[in-house]
């Protein structure tokens, strides 16, 4: 075993480095499924039920260009916190993903499994797009006499460690991040195409090549706005390792720099002019200052997760201590001073170290629109999907040329050979555990409270995961420690723990505490269309009607295709015996919803007021056949 051979494998023409390809496509394949295989029956969880689950844009019926426009829409910050419908139709800035998610749900609506498969095959591609990038990257002419030799191993590694490492997890498992590696996946194909035409012996192959790499950004765009920043990266790529780094390209390449920058800037103002909420700071505990003071400190945490992924450390919700200043904490100045070094360091060795140096700003640059000014939460471990592909790409050259240095000592060979091996398999088995933590949301938010106890969000989602088991006394207990945690990093969730406890109130049947709650969450909410119909129906209960059909008129105004709702209006005209406007809401719910056995179950009851007891009986046994189906399905998901 020699490095100088790369390993044993050989090129020697097309077809063999076809077969070479082949052999790692099926291999990370391989690899993948054992690690990812546990993932596929994970539940929803967090996002997933605003952006995917409650999200009427998505729920498309065919590929008409009518129903696609709707998938294109987006999930307003209104529609994202209080589930409201959207007035007009807007173009949302992640179309690309929308359109996926609608895609999966025409095939298998809200199955997990299918959408699951297609997360895991975007994982797949990029691990596979990253090894050629990587491969043909080693073959450039600056780089191919130091490199060549072992292009294949390095890349194998490379793609391997970054796609089992347990970080991913989050972009993967978790459904809704397929934002991030879907960008992730059109923006490293991007490259690649690019490294392509730049190399191709002819005008019209590099056209082609170029062409597609145009229409992979506009895609890699479309899914998530952070590769608003691939022509800064390409335009460092080529300098970097085209051109070479030197004098003659060095102001050409600062000028392209320039403008690229520019553009992204540009872009970014028009997106800030579109969607004025991502510099609202009122909904957070912290203030822009605040913000981009901790993201030093986030950057080198991020760091230390891909160096010590241990899965202690591995959640959702990350308790980040807010830099109030340059010297609270202490370490916002280190971190600082230190991120200015790192960088320093990178440019300085940019001719020397090429990779060492590129990875670094790589790592850097595509952590900077999550990383600055916007309204968003401190800290997910997802947003270092792309960021990190090229991070391992030192690392697995350093591991390389050790096994290569040590070739002559057997001892000290196979020592390493062994350390190589542990730490693929200790990131598979990682990945795998933490996947298991995804199985549900009982385990997922448990997990998350018990790994970050001062975060309030866990001990919310924990809350609510206990009421939906029917746990209440654990729902309940879980309310209590929100309600004492200190840190919280959106200030809404404060407020969140009055929707929980009515939830809990109403499943012990506490009419008077579900009113005083709900009460209080209106307060806050005044556009929760659930907490209009919830105080609609305490007050039908009371005999309190025309309180009742306004509060429930409400509800329908904020969400008018919402059939339950009609329903409840029915209830207060069948009190009224109003029969004719309690028929015509019924009707109106089954429009919305032709399945609404609760629809059947209010004209059952209309025609027995009516005295018509065998219409009353003929609903009443479609409602009963509805209500078992749906019982029969729900049994069917949870196994």
């Amino acid at each position: 075993m020699n490095i100088e051979n790369d390993l044993g494998v050989t090129f020697k023409w097309s077809l063999e480095n076809l077969r070479n390809y082949i052999v790692a496509f099926i291999l990370l394949f391989a690899i993948l499924m054992i690690v990812y295989s546990n993932s596929f029956e994970c539940s929803w969880h967090f996002d997933d039920f605003v952006n995917i689950t409650e999200n009427k844009s998505i729920q498309i019926k065919d590929f008409s260009w009518q129903e696609i426009k709707k998938s294109f829409s987006p999930v307003s910050e209104i529609n994202r916190s209080l589930n409201v419908k959207e007035k007009t139709w807007t173009l949302s800035s992640r179309p690309i993903s929308y359109f996926s998610f609608a895609v999966n749900y025409y095939f298998g609506d809200k199955s997990v499994f299918g959408f699951h498969v297609v997360n895991f095959f975007i994982h797949y591609l990029s691990a596979v797009s990253l090894f050629l990038l990587i491969y043909n990257l080693l073959n450039l002419p600056l780089l191919a006499e130091k490199y060549k030799s072992y292009s294949y191993s390095v890349a194998f590694l490379t793609a391997l460690l970054w796609s089992i490492h347990p970080i991913q997890v989050t972009a993967v498992t978790y459904i809704v991040q397929r934002m991030a590696s879907m960008m992730a996946l059109f923006y490293i194909v991007a490259m690649y195409l690019y490294l392509k035409g730049r190399t191709s012996p002819t005008r019209l192959k590099a056209a082609i090549f170029y062409f597609f790499s145009m229409i992979s950004f506009v895609l890699a765009l479309g899914s998530k706005q952070n590769a608003v920043m691939l022509p800064v990266v390409i335009v460092l790529f080529d300098f970097y390792f085209i051109q070479g780094v030197k004098k003659s390209t060095f102001k050409r390449t600062v000028r392209l720099l320039f403008v690229m920058l520019c553009c992204a800037l540009v872009f970014l103002f028009i997106y800030v002019r579109l969607n004025p909420s991502v510099l609202d700071y009122s909904c957070r505990s912290f203030d822009m200052m605040e913000r981009l003071l901790t993201q030093p400190r986030i950057f080198f945490y991020y760091i230390s997760l891909l160096l010590y992924p241990i899965n202690s450390r591995l959640m959702i919700n990350h308790d980040i201590l807010v830099s109030t200043s340059i010297f609270f904490p202490w370490t916002t100045s280190v971190a600082i001073i230190a991120l200015v070094l790192l960088l320093g360091v990178a440019l300085w060795n940019m001719k020397r170290y090429q990779l060492i140096s590129f990875s670094i700003l790589f790592f850097f640059i595509n952590h900077l629109i999550e990383g600055s000014f916007f309204s968003l939460e401190l800290v997910f471990e997802h947003r270092n999907y792309l960021p990190s592909m090229f991070i391992f790409l030192p690392i697995s050259i350093g591991l390389l040329h050790s096994i290569d240095y040590f070739a002559e000592r057997k001892t000290m060979l196979y020592i390493i050979i062994f350390f190589v091996t542990s730490i693929v398999i200790i990131l598979g088995v990682a990945t795998y555990m933490y996947n298991d933590i995804f199985k549900n949301e009982l385990t997922l938010w448990s997990d998350n409270a018990r790994k970050a106890p001062a975060l309030r969000n866990p001990h919310h989602n924990l809350a609510l995961a206990y009421l939906d088991e029917g746990m209440l006394k654990e729902g309940y207990d879980e309310c209590i420690i929100a309600m004492k945690s200190y840190n919280v990093a959106n200030t809404t969730n404060i407020q969140r723990i009055y929707v929980i406890l009515v939830k809990y109130y109403i499943a012990v049947n506490d009419r008077d505490k579900v009113m005083i709650y709900n009460n209080k969450a209106l307060e806050f909410f005044p556009d929760v269309a659930d907490l209009h119909n919830i105080k609609g129906l305490i007050l039908l209960e009371k005999n309190e009607l025309s309180d009742s059909e306004k509060e429930i008129r409400q509800a329908i105004s904020l969400q008018p295709d919402n059939a339950l709702f009609r329903v409840h209006l029915g209830l207060v005209f069948l009190k009224r015996n109003q029969f004719n406007k309690a028929i015509k809401e019924a009707q109106k719910a089954l429009q919305l919803n032709t399945d609404s056995w609760q629809a059947y179950l209010l004209l059952s009851n209309i025609f027995k007021e009516m005295g018509a007891q065998r219409m009353s009986k003929h609903f009443f046994q479609v409602n009963r056949r509805l209500q078992l189906e749906k019982s029969q399905a729900a049994a069917i998901d949870r196994r």
